[in-house]
């Protein structure tokens, strides 16, 4: 289940999406809650739309990507660890490039 913003305001939960040509729960979730991605060293803190960081968590630990070696959630920001500064990096790009015009928020 993935927690996503209701048009009408407040939040509802939708089913991850499956099968071929079908974008992935992450591509769904990213761009409707994340406000922001910024990193040090190995760690990338992500904050989200209050009560947002969960769905996104779940959503990138589903995806296995091996630069990640783990992931904590609270309400609205999530802590990603990465193998290395580079990893984390190459997270972060790849975790942009699912936003429409993050930087610009």
């Amino acid at each position: 289940m993935a927690k996503l913003a209701a048009p009408g305001g407040g939040a509802r939960y939708v089913a991850p999406a499956a099968g071929a040509g079908v974008r992935s729960a992450l591509a769904e979730v990213v761009p409707t809650l994340l406000v922001s991605a910024d990193g040090a060293g190995s760690l990338l803190v992500l904050r989200t739309t209050a009560g947002g960081a969960a769905a996104v968590a779940a959503a990138l630990d589903a995806e296995a990507w091996p630069e990640v070696i783990g992931i904590v959630a609270g309400s609205d920001t999530a802590l990603v660890v990465a193998r290395s500064q580079r990893a984390r990096r190459a997270v972060q790009v790849r975790i942009e490039a699912l936003t429409d015009g993050l930087a610009e928020r």
